[in-house]
């Protein structure tokens, strides 16, 4: 009896913290959306939360309309037809993988940055070069990262040294695999067959697990072999099959292995087992976590001690501590509680000691948890912001992801437009939408009443990844497979409401189940209602309504947008000495290089410039000449203009990429071939003493307006 209590207690503190949660997640999708730049900031901006529960209520109300309709359903083949089913789920799966394989086929992103230096360490292993793993090499540093290194190690003997395409491959399949398993845990749950299929159809139109596929670093695979994991997990508590044990461990291991933040998945299942045991009295539980705790733990001491062995350094990585002291540094650049470097610099500071590094950052976390206590308002904002910027951006950065790295082909016309800051927007503005129906079928399932199903497995989870990431350094990335949790729990709840539509005919049958069969629910409810009145009561560092970057972000948008223009051949003339046109010469010392100067315009002159449309950017290329016009790196402050021969969208070299030939043309006011020609927050000048061009801050006067015609 008393572990009875104990185990419906734990359920009731599980449902409640996870109902917080998701109502404050939900509410802040509703009233704020996080977008991001390509230099990876954070803006919050103004949502709408009327016109989402408009949405929202009309794609309830067209749900109710079809469970009611019989024709309607055998139509869509609601009914149980296994064969029919089967068929569907297949057809699905190919299509992910297509989806998956024209994506990673067709933007052929290059590995950057982390990606590359695990990348790179692999190679280097394979070839005896040790430079990695010494003090100060990289995996030295992030020792987190010997799992999904030993992969690349592995995948070199079958695909070669650095082939980031067959890493790219291998993810395709992982989120075919990955969404197979959702639809699994939807069974488990369960939800009708039909549901399956739908979980497969999201998977089909979902766009940032997709373009994950891209991301050569192991969080695809790593979510679906925790989502394996977690399945065998379920089935092995309805089935107590050794065999389901073993294999919930094994992926469990190497999940863990491929991407450590899986440890979260661990310590969710490991409770969830302790919580089943309690109530089963099942003695095989002990043998399921008794193999994930040995599975875990018996890799990463295996992986470590052999590339110690193999490498003859020994390898200790930075202390996660500091990890945590930088998730509570205010960040400008990105986002408070985001990557600013701290952590590789604290760890040269204390001379490549573990230990000292702890010690430096365990003192840094006291000093801002004072800071936090001192000044409450303080830490409310820092925390919201923090907590938006990661589970509030409907992209989860998916889009950021494939922007900023490189590619080694020129990009089709639809890549390039798909990957603009214009597009971009548009399709965070859709995910956003998607993201509130997802949460508020959430909401339904906690909410409306319910038949008992096992889905506190998925719930504790999301919690600890909550918690962790409010605290540990923050990515928006990290939070997706948290969200992709939420997939089967959001179906079961449009499920509940179909099923109550079905029963009620009337207001009063709808006020009577719920009184009934759910008062947790109906308290729910009203304090949703009574929270959201007073959440409209606008005051300081209200943690709802993050929209402070409104106009910062319009402006970002116009910076990186341009107004449409043919492709072609054109001249680009002085607005108030039409006479005068840009053209250039070689410069004598660098046949790669050459001056941009203010000419007269002559007969052969005519059409001396090409615009192309690049993904609403803009180059600017001197006609039958390998030039374009460019602005020099090196002298960017002084907004010195040349010419030079590196495509940059085109170029083999991927490193040699770079945003200075990228131009942005927005319409003066007057005439409609009169425009602006601008980058960031500068404009393309005419200097009329020396007869050239600068680049110089936007003032909109008329030496920085050009007729192009």
């Amino acid at each position: 009896m008393l572990e009875e209590r104990l185990v419906k207690l734990c359920r009731n503190i599980i449902n409640i913290i996870f109902g917080g949660i998701i109502i404050y997640l939900w509410l802040l999708c509703g009233f704020s959306t996080c977008y991001m730049s390509v230099s990876e900031h954070t803006y919050f901006v103004k949502d709408y939360f009327g016109f989402h529960m408009m949405l929202a209520g009309m794609f309830c109300i067209i749900l109710l309309l079809v469970a009611k309709k019989d024709s309607i359903k055998n139509k869509l083949c609601l009914k149980e037809n296994e064969d029919f089913l089967v068929k569907i789920e297949k057809i699905l799966i190919l299509l992910i993988l297509l989806e998956g394989f024209i994506i990673v086929l067709s933007f052929r992103i290059i590995p950057r940055a982390d990606q590359s230096d695990v990348m790179y360490a692999a190679y280097a292993l394979k070839n005896g070069d040790y430079t990695p793993f010494q003090k100060g090499g990289y995996i030295s540093e992030c020792s987190n990262q010997i799992g999904l290194l030993w992969f690349w190690y592995i995948l070199s003997f079958v695909f070669g040294d650095n082939n980031f395409l067959a890493f790219q491959m291998i993810n395709v399949f992982a989120v075919a695999i990955l969404y197979r398993q959702l639809s699994d845990i939807s069974e488990i749950l369960n939800l009708p067959k039909m549901y399956r299929i739908i979980v497969l159809l999201f998977g089909a139109l979902y766009v940032p697990v997709l373009f994950y596929t891209t991301f050569a670093y192991g969080n695809i695979i790593a979510q679906m072999l925790a989502l394996v994991s977690l399945k065998y997990e379920m089935t092995f508590m309805k089935q107590p099959k050794i065999r389901y044990a073993l294999a919930s461990a094994a992926a469990l291991m190497l999940s863990v292995a491929m991407k450590e933040n899986s440890l979260i998945f661990v310590i969710g299942m490991l409770i969830y087992a302790v919580i089943k045991f309690m109530e089963k009295k099942e003695a095989k539980i002990w043998v399921l976590i008794a193999c994930m705790i040995v599975g875990v733990f018996a890799q990463k001491c295996f992986l470590k001690n052999l590339l110690e062995v193999k490498t003859g350094e020994q390898i200790e990585g930075m202390s996660m501590w500091s990890f945590v002291a930088m998730g509570l540094h205010e960040n400008e650049d990105f986002c408070d509680g985001w990557y600013d470097g701290s952590t590789f610099v604290t760890y040269e500071e204390c001379g490549y000691d573990v230990d000292e590094q702890k010690k430096t950052a365990l003192t840094d976390i006291q000093n801002r948890l004072e800071e936090f206590y001192k000044d409450k308002r303080y830490a409310v904002r820092f925390f919201s912001g923090k907590i938006a910027s990661q589970w509030n951006n409907p992209s989860f950065q998916s889009v950021w992801i494939n922007q900023t790295c490189g590619s080694d082909v020129g990009h089709a016309k639809w890549i390039q437009k798909l990957l603009s800051v214009k597009y971009a927007d548009k399709m965070t503005r859709v995910l956003d939408t998607v993201q509130f129906l997802v949460l508020t079928g959430v909401i339904l399932s906690l909410l409306l009443p319910k038949e008992r199903t096992d889905d506190i497995l998925l719930k504790v989870i999301f919690i600890g990844g909550f918690l962790f990431h409010t605290v540990w350094e923050a990515k928006a990335q990290y939070a997706l497979p948290y969200f992709m949790l939420m997939i089967p729990i959001s179906f079961k709840g449009y499920r509940q409401l179909v099923l109550c539509g079905k029963g009620c005919s009337s207001f009063r049958d709808v006020a009577d189940l719920m009184g009934k069969r759910n008062r947790f629910g109906i308290c729910l409810f009203v304090g949703m209602l009574l929270f959201v009145v007073i959440i409209n009561i606008r005051f300081p560092n209200n943690p709802i309504q993050l929209d402070f970057d409104a106009e910062i972000y319009e402006q970002y948008l116009y910076n990186n947008t341009s107004d449409k223009i043919k492709d072609g051949n054109y001249n680009i003339k002085v607005y108030e000495e039409p006479q005068l046109i840009i053209s250039y010469s070689v410069s004598e010392n660098n046949a790669d290089e050459g001056i941009v100067f203010v000419d007269n315009f002559r007969e052969e002159l005519r059409g001396n410039v090409r615009l192309q449309d690049v993904g609403e950017r803009v180059h600017i290329q001197f006609t039958d000449s390998k030039y374009y016009l460019d602005l020099d790196q090196n002298d960017e402050r002084k907004g010195f203009i040349h010419v030079s021969t590196t495509n940059t969208d085109n170029t083999l070299d991927w490193f040699l990429r770079s945003d200075s030939q990228d131009w942005f043309l927005k319409k003066a006011d007057e005439g409609q071939h009169t425009y602006y020609i601008i980058k960031g927050d500068s404009a393309l000048t005419y200097d009329e003493e020396n007869r050239t061009v600068r680049l110089e801050r936007r003032d909109y006067g008329d030496l920085q307006r050009w007729i192009i015609e």
